[in-house]
């Protein structure tokens, strides 16, 4: 990872939702749509660093064609 994140060592739910600034429920919720890979060992759920990294480039990627988007709809008249 480009951050100097071991890609070997897996995120808490509590890790990532403290690096996302967002709640665990957050987390939690893009496990339960699908949006975010992870595996249980027995009740302890865990996110590959690798998943995290691909999930944030493509969140940033998103963001990025919305904003185009936007841009482009309020620049028709």
């Amino acid at each position: 990872m480009t951050d100097g994140l071991d890609p070997r060592i897996p995120f808490t739910v509590a890790s990532l939702a403290e690096r996302w600034g967002r709640s665990e429920g957050a987390v939690r919720n893009l496990f339960r749509a699908s949006r975010l890979p992870h595996f249980r060992i027995g009740t302890l759920i865990r996110i590959p660093a690798a998943e995290v990294e691909k999930f944030e480039i493509a969140s940033r990627t998103d963001s990025y064609v919305a904003r185009l988007t936007k841009l482009g709809d309020a620049c028709k008249v």
